[in-house]
């Protein structure tokens, strides 16, 4: 594993440790999914062969940049055991050359932060692959249950970065309210692994959070409030 992957999947383990304008207002703000057609996440994922002999049910957490093009960036999925590992690279291979339905805002396609999770399933008679376009944060999942989506932030200049340890690694993780119509509040900043960072990051990373674009959750086709969790690190 290389030196940009191993980061990566330290900031999906810091998240995985943590267990818009109203959409129904205006239809120029609408959030990124998986999309339809031949080209879905779904439709492309191979089971790994160690799931061939066997019934099994399995769940990853994933995330990735949605780009206003349709396509991902940073993909990668949570390895908690060792078994995951197979199908996290099944994962990472077919977002690739997937093709997403991209985000919006006032009408322009963006691109979004896309937190998701991806359950395998297999019994004596197929394989099935079933997509959320959440990462099952209790109280999120609690309020809007299984088939939610997920609050969304706008990739934008990650100005944190220079405030922030280069050489270092570190892992701090953003919580924070966003409310119905894109508007965050209660922004806290934790640790989550590596060092501790300053309080000049700490306060670039809230900035970071302060100045973005977001797009609410939405349940049952409406922009709903929820709780956004998101890790920064390097």
């Amino acid at each position: 594993m290389d030196g940009r992957n191993a980061r990566r999947w330290s900031i999906l383990l810091a998240l995985g440790s943590l267990s818009v304008s109203a959409f129904g207002a205006s239809t120029e703000h609408s959030p990124a999914g998986f999309g339809s057609g031949e080209r879905t996440l779904d439709q492309l994922i191979k089971f790994p062969d160690a799931a061939a002999s066997s019934t099994m049910d399995r769940m990853l957490t994933c995330q990735g940049i949605v780009k206003a093009n349709g396509k991902m960036a940073q993909g990668a999925c949570f390895v908690k055991e060792f078994t995951d590992a197979p199908y996290a690279e099944a994962v990472k291979k077919a977002a690739k050359k997937a093709r997403f339905k991209p985000a919006t805002y006032n009408g322009r396609k963006i691109g979004v932060y896309f937190q998701y999770r991806i359950r395998f399933t297999r019994t004596e008679e197929e394989n099935h692959i079933t997509l959320y376009a959440n990462q099952a944060y209790p109280e999120n999942l609690d309020a809007y249950g299984e088939d939610h989506i997920a609050a969304q932030r706008g990739v934008m200049r990650e100005k944190w970065q220079k405030s922030c340890p280069s050489l270092a690694h570190f892992v701090a993780v953003v919580r924070a309210h966003v409310a119905a119509d894109g508007t965050q509040s209660s922004i806290k900043v934790t640790h989550g692994n590596g060092i501790p960072i300053s309080a000049k990051c700490s306060k670039a990373i809230a900035e970071t959070i302060e100045q973005s674009v977001f797009i609410p959750a939405f349940a049952d086709g409406e922009a709903v409030p929820s709780s956004y969790l998101e890790a920064f690190g390097n």
